[in-house]
């Protein structure tokens, strides 16, 4: 299948989002007493942020983007119009919890803030979920593509951004911390020296540390189960060949010309027309940089909380991590063989 940027990127960027609004709702709930509440509020605009350059993303792969309301149309038979819909939905529901925060943070906040900050928590995580699920299952349920047809499709949509998600939360939150030891320094009046021992900026870098044991723990999960994929991918055999579909026995049968005298929408949109030494790279940069670079820099950071120059080396290796996860949401589209392919094939 040819790869879809708009579709490569709103894929990429609303996963990212996802994993990094549920390590949000991590840090509040284990250590929400341990940040500033404009912190708190700047993470949630951000994640809001991702979730709308996705959507703005989605559609220009539309032929007619002015009708981009019609996809959520078809919400009872398609997992498309779902997806729309619950993507909207989340977006909202992060939005309130966004306003919530930045109410909080100017102390104006109403009567009934928390339960407003909970319940808009608990939806939104909810919706997480739900959009992964929507998201693979566009393509796990198109039987006649048997790489997608499979329940692995929505699972690995979910481990890769709930993985770089994490990263991001992780790199996000080292590299306030300084910030916030800077704060918390000048309105204690409190030595930089004996700064790190004020039990609110320690259970604020136990929660930096929380968050790079979970975003090794998710990589983990995520390359267990994109291995799994591609494991299941490579074992598949051809439901139909040129000899099946020709009913010919001959072992040995060579298209002569694409069917037709001129391109068409079937021989741009089901082949990616790469080069073959990209795909044979593809692979290798999305092994590097989506698993090897963030499983030694999550390992390293686990053990030692980074600041300074390490946070920024974090924020290098979620770059890398989404990298490496653009990679393999390209190579997850161009593996695809659509039966289609048998009658017009690539003529070299």
């Amino acid at each position: 299948m040819r790869p879809a940027w708009s579709i490569v990127i709103f894929t990429t960027l609303a996963g990212l989002a996802q994993g990094f609004f549920l390590g949000l709702l991590g840090v509040e709930t284990f250590a929400g007493a341990a940040w500033p509440a404009a912190q708190l509020a700047t993470a949630a605009w951000g994640v809001l942020a991702l979730l709308a350059a996705g959507l703005v993303a989605s559609v220009f792969h539309l032929g007619h983007p002015e009708r981009a309301w019609r996809a959520a149309s078809q919400w009872r038979t398609s997992w498309l119009s779902r997806e729309v819909i619950v993507l909207l939905a989340l977006m909202a529901a992060v939005g309130t919890h966004a306003l919530a925060l930045t109410l909080l943070a100017h102390g104006t906040a109403p009567r009934g803030i928390a339960l407003v900050l909970g319940a808009s928590a608990a939806l939104a995580a909810a919706l997480c979920v739900a959009l992964w699920w929507c998201t693979g299952m566009i393509y796990a349920c198109l039987r006649m593509l048997r790489e997608w047809a499979t329940p692995l499709t929505p699972l690995s949509f979910a481990a890769l951004g709930l993985a770089s998600g994490l990263g991001l939360a992780a790199a996000w939150f080292a590299c306030a911390l300084e910030r916030h030891a800077a704060e918390m320094g000048q309105v204690l009046r409190v030595a930089p020296p004996l700064v790190a021992h004020v039990p609110m900026l320690a259970a604020a870098r136990a929660s930096v540390g929380g968050l790079c044991v979970a975003a090794l723990v998710a990589t983990c999960v995520a390359i267990a189960v994109k291995g799994a994929w591609c494991w299941r991918r490579e074992a598949l055999e051809p439901a139909s060949t040129l000899q099946s579909a020709l009913a010919i026995g001959h072992p040995r049968i060579r298209q002569m010309s694409m069917g037709m005298t001129g391109g068409s929408f079937n021989t741009r949109e089901f082949f990616h027309g790469a080069a073959p030494w990209v795909t044979s790279v593809l692979p290798v940069a999305m092994i590097v940089f989506g698993a090897a670079f963030p499983l030694i820099a999550f390992g390293a950071a686990a053990h030692a909380v980074p600041g300074g120059l390490g946070a920024v080396l974090l924020c290098l290796v979620v770059v890398l991590q989404v990298a490496g996860v653009l990679c393999e949401r390209w190579l997850f589209f161009a593996w695809a063989r659509h039966p289609q392919n048998l009658y017009y094939q690539r003529v070299s």
